[in-house]
């Protein structure tokens, strides 16, 4: 038998793991590259991009907007709402306030008159549909204010008294068709209604009329 000296253990260089791992050969290990903060950085920019383009599409508003700028109004500007005798528009109904009167302290015969907590504003509207199919005018969604913005609900009860017994404001109006009727609101005395904010529908946005 030849005898063979022992022979030395392969260079593995620097990379030689010193508690039995892998070796890597003398070549420093590589990085992964972290992609989170890249990953957080897009989300938040889509996310900026979609908020803007939401907020964008809520300012655009529908396509049954009034024809007056409610905008102004909402924010204090009265001025710029229609006043006595001009057309506002809410959806599918046009209105037009023709006359405003406060100071009654009761409506109706005597033995069923109804008699005002304070005094009665009657306020005269003509209302129009000008969609194309029958909609019901509710008296009730239709709100009177005074100069400090108060808010008075419309007095149903009164309101058929005040329109010789026929409740026009709870009835459907077929398209083309207009409605002549009294709005009734009951209110302290010394009152001065200024404004009404008219609407189509319990829910809709409304159209402010200046009463004065």
């Amino acid at each position: 038998m030849t005898y063979q000296p022992p022979q030395p253990p392969p260079n593995y260089g620097s990379g030689f793991p010193p508690s039995g791992g892998v070796p890597h050969f003398g070549q420093p290990p590589v990085k992964k590259r972290r992609k989170t903060p890249w990953i957080v950085g897009g989300v938040a920019l889509l996310a900026l991009c979609c908020g803007g383009v939401g907020i964008a599409a809520l300012n655009s508003g529908g396509d049954d907007e009034p024809a007056t700028d409610t905008a102004a109004v909402a924010e204090g500007n009265t001025k710029a709402a229609p006043g006595l005798n001009q057309a506002a528009r809410d959806g599918k109904f046009e209105f037009k306030v023709s006359k405003v009167k406060c100071g009654a302290a009761t409506i109706g015969p005597e033995l069923l008159k109804q008699e005002a907590q304070g005094v009665f504003c009657l306020v005269d509207v003509t209302v129009r549909n000008i969609g194309n199919k029958a909609q019901l005018f509710d008296g009730s969604s239709q709100k009177a204010f005074d100069g400090d913005g108060t808010e008075f609900s419309h007095d149903s009860a009164a309101a058929l008294y005040a329109n010789d017994g026929t409740d026009v404001f709870l009835e459907e109006i077929n398209p083309g068709n207009r409605i002549n009727g009294t709005l009734v609101y009951d209110v302290p005395k010394g009152t001065k209604l200024t404004t009404i904010e008219l609407h189509d529908s319990p829910f809709s946005g409304g159209v402010t009329v200046r009463l004065s």
